[in-house]
């Protein structure tokens, strides 16, 4: 079996479901603030953006899990050609495994319940997690900087727009939130907006980062073999 993927329109593909569920949440969103209907309230958690184990997190769960599998065949292939930069594919396509399962099973609250405990749940830091995983943002940065500007010019601008997008909302968005609901509760509708383009921002990021990992793989590679009985294909348009 051959399968083709295509930069532009797998993105779009991806981009597009990221606005149905960001416009499906905001529109619930403003029919659960002007009117009492049950029917509503009912199917809030499903499409609500700031809820866990529904369709925004299984549809994050997959994209994420997606981009770890681009890096992994992107590691294969340096590692064929005997390039050492295979390690650093390996490693990027382990961390979004990892962001892929912690997407899926929490984790991040697990880290959040430990952190609590030695810093003060207030203000920004209303969600402590974010320390830990700002630092360990950090320490990555450093450890790729080197090899971050080894890769071509337009595989560089949009890892790098991905990484600002993404951040923006998981680091910049999740604090401004995090505020918000010690102030005002999670229940003001400028925590809803927060959290909505919070993770607007976080699957546009993960969608240019899929864009980037294909046009890259389609410079490098005509198509994957030894992928079982099907063949990857990767055609630019």
């Amino acid at each position: 079996m051959k399968l083709t993927l295509v930069p532009g329109k797998t993105a779009f593909f991806f981009f597009i479901i990221v606005v149905f569920l960001t416009m499906t949440n905001a529109v619930l969103l403003f029919i659960y603030y002007t009117s009492e209907s049950y029917f509503v309230m009912d199917i809030i958690p499903l499409f609500n953006l700031d809820m866990e184990q529904n369709i925004p997190t299984l549809y994050s769960c997959c994209a994420i899990l997606f981009c770890s599998m681009l890096l992994l065949i992107l590691s294969i292939t340096e590692k064929r050609k005997k390039n050492s930069e295979w390690i650093y594919w390996a490693g990027l396509s382990l961390i979004f495994l990892f962001l892929s399962l912690d997407e899926g099973l929490k984790i991040h609250e697990r880290i959040n319940d430990v952190t609590a405990l030695y810093v003060t749940s207030t203000g920004l830091t209303y969600w402590p997690w974010v320390l830990p995983y700002g630092i360990g943002v950090i320490l990555i940065s450093l450890f790729y900087m080197k090899f971050i500007f080894t890769l071509p010019i337009k595989t560089l601008s949009l890892f790098i727009s991905s990484g600002v997008v993404f951040l923006l909302g998981a680091v910049g968005f999740e604090m401004l939130g995090a505020r918000e609901a010690q102030l005002h509760s999670y229940e003001s509708i400028r925590y809803a907006v927060f959290y909505t383009v919070e993770e607007f921002l976080e699957m546009t990021g993960i969608v240019i980062f899929i864009y980037g990992l294909l046009t890259l793989l389609k410079a490098r590679i005509e198509y994957f073999p030894n992928f079982g009985k099907i063949k990857l294909y990767f055609r630019q348009i």
